[in-house]
């Protein structure tokens, strides 16, 4: 992709925005008394073809299509906040073709005392229909990331403050963004770390390096415990890629975690699954068995496993079923992890 088209797709504007849309100065009578050079790339008239004719010399008074929905208004972000009277026109190009445009209208000030011929009474903007749809289309996007994403989308300042998050991460966090907004990433989530070789262990020396080298990161895998789920370890893959904006300042870094906990803990349920029907019942010995067993559960399953018998299975005697010679155990094996007590041997440790 070439940088004049990394640019023009980071361009939220919308395709009715002002400082981007053709745009048209109109009296009061409807006469074009102002064309920019946007509407002469559009519509193919230079300036001194347009400038005093009616403008359905270009726009019909009849709209092509009725009223666009409120969405494709385009007036969100930084476009004028007044365009009013949005409609789908058929407009006549000065080759001869038919282009379907979207168009809107801005008063001007003073429009309560009337204007006369001349002077200006409202401008005018159109823009082809498919670059608005293309534009509603970004917009939505942004919007279900912000909303409806189950992944956890959060922006940190040049100071690695919180300034932003998505609603995945507000159910996280159990809160609303207002009451946790400003802190530092290492404050909400304290106990944490990263559990990926190769990268610093804890948030801020992650985000720092992306802030440093511009190198975004990808799936990296944190464990931690959500303020929502206190006590309870979570695994999530993370990336982190650093945010500039349209003249190339660093503004942040914006952090994507997505919680795998689930997904790991089958993961390894199944691993066990297989390592155990690989390494138990090599030989007909029930105590040599009994060592595999506790072998294969130490320490992935669980810290500490003891493996009793009875006493018939170890000597082959034969007891009447119920007898207090049936029901005696012998130990054969027992193993515990080192450091045995962590608070969630499902997940690895930090």
């Amino acid at each position: 992709m070439s940088a004049a088209n990394t640019a023009e797709s980071a361009d939220f504007r919308g395709p009715l925005d002002i400082t981007r849309a053709a745009t048209m100065v109109l009296d009061a009578e409807s006469t074009v008394i102002g064309w920019s050079p946007a509407a002469a790339e559009l519509l193919g008239y230079a300036p001194s073809d347009a400038l005093g004719r009616p403008v359905t010399a270009f726009l019909p008074e009849r709209p092509a299509g009725g009223l666009l929905p409120v969405e494709a208004a385009g007036t969100a972000g930084p476009g004028p906040p007044s365009l009013v009277g949005n409609e789908i026109r058929l407009a006549r190009t000065r080759d001869g073709r038919e282009l379907l445009v979207a168009t809107a209208t801005c008063p001007l000030p003073g429009g309560a005392e009337g204007h006369g011929p001349g002077e200006p009474d409202r401008i005018l903007v159109a823009s082809e229909v498919e670059s608005l749809l293309h534009w509603e289309s970004r917009i939505a996007l942004l919007q279900g990331l912000a909303t409806q994403s189950p992944v956890g989308l959060a922006i940190y300042d040049t100071d690695l403050r919180l300034s932003w998050s998505n609603t995945a991460y507000e159910r996280e966090m159990g809160q609303p963004l207002a009451a946790f907004r400003g802190k530092r990433a290492d404050e909400l989530y304290g106990t944490g770390s990263f559990v990926t070789p190769g990268y610093p262990r804890m948030l801020s020396g992650v985000m720092r390096q992306v802030l440093d080298t511009g190198e975004p990161i990808l799936d990296l895998h944190f464990r931690g415990q959500p303020p929502s789920d206190p006590g309870r370890y979570h695994l999530w893959s993370c990336a982190y890629y650093r945010l500039e904006d349209a003249h190339g300042h660093v503004l942040g870094v914006c952090e994507d975690a997505f919680d795998i906990t689930d997904r790991y803990r089958v993961q390894e349920r199944l691993t066990l699954l297989v390592e155990a029907g690989r390494r138990i019942g090599t030989v007909l010995d029930v105590a040599n068995t009994a060592e595999e067993i506790a072998g294969v559960a130490v320490e992935d399953f669980a810290t500490t496993v003891r493996v009793d018998v009875t006493r018939a299975a170890v000597t082959g005697e034969t007891a009447a079923v119920g007898s207090p010679a049936d029901m005696s155990l012998l130990r054969v094996a027992e193993r515990s992890a080192p450091g045995s007590g962590t608070p969630d041997p499902g997940l690895p440790d930090p």
